[in-house]
């Protein structure tokens, strides 16, 4: 039996989206903008896994009129739970909160207490359903994407000072919005190009243009402001902006 990731106007289900194209159209955007950051594989993970609890029949009835809620985005996560380990700790929240944006690691309150997190408590809810979702995974001949090799980052430095930790703790989480932001953007313009085509005129910008554009803008705004708005104010401001470019060009730590 078909199945289906996004419906159309027309009851004809051959105007219909299937399932396996979204998926892969997905993981080809996210990894093709994660591979800019090199977290190609990542982006390829998370795009095939995104929408891997539409393959339920409570999704499916979603599209032929049923109102009764259903997680499809849990099921995924709980999938990445099952098949990658630690790095899952990467991969769930992302494709968990694909619509609804990346959880909370901690809890507050009496909670913080249990170790448990906001997406533990999500994930609760769909791994009772995993094996059936598999099942039919399966049966729609839909592949499992392969491990992952290991994070593409690493913190600078060996040692284990608490601000070293800190360092590491801030790599990965950058880390994981930069490959959120990948597979966001690519289920953004995956699920446009389905429902309303358009040439959206990408072009390939390097750092060395942005950071042009940025110069550019910076110094226009700066210029602006002591224009219009002339005063010791705007000539700190400037100040300030100087100080912190010229400390960026300094050693790192």
């Amino acid at each position: 039996m078909p199945v289906y990731a996004h419906s159309a106007e027309s009851p004809d289900k051959a105007t219909w989206e299937s399932l396996r194209h979204h998926l892969e159209r997905v993981a080809e955007f996210a990894e093709a903008r994660a591979g800019k950051f090199g977290a190609a594989d990542y982006g390829q993970r998370v795009g095939w896994l995104h929408d891997f609890g539409k393959i339920d029949p409570r999704f499916q009835a979603r599209l032929t009129g049923s109102k009764a809620s259903f997680d499809h985005a849990g099921p995924g996560a709980a999938l990445a739970m099952e098949r990658f380990g630690a790095l899952a700790g990467v991969l769930a929240p992302i494709i968990a909160g694909h619509h609804t944006g990346l959880m909370d690691a901690t809890q507050d309150g009496e909670a913080a207490a249990t170790n448990i997190t906001p997406l533990d408590e999500r994930l609760r809810n769909c791994v009772g359903d995993l094996e059936r979702q598999k099942a039919l995974w399966s049966a729609e001949e839909l592949a499992y994407p392969p491990p992952l090799g290991g994070l593409p980052v690493r913190p600078r430095k060996e040692t284990k000072s608490d601000d070293e930790k800190a360092t590491g703790a801030f790599c990965l989480a950058f880390f994981t919005r930069m490959v959120f932001s990948a597979l966001v953007d690519a289920d953004f313009i995956a699920t446009e190009a389905f429902y309303e085509p358009k040439d959206r005129g990408f072009s390939e910008v390097t750092l060395a243009d942005l950071k042009g554009r940025l110069d550019g803008f910076l110094a226009a705004k700066g210029d602006n402001a002591r224009r219009d708005h002339p005063g010791q104010l705007n000539e700190t401001r400037a100040e300030i902006l100087a100080s912190a470019r010229a400390s960026a060009e300094g050693s790192q730590g």
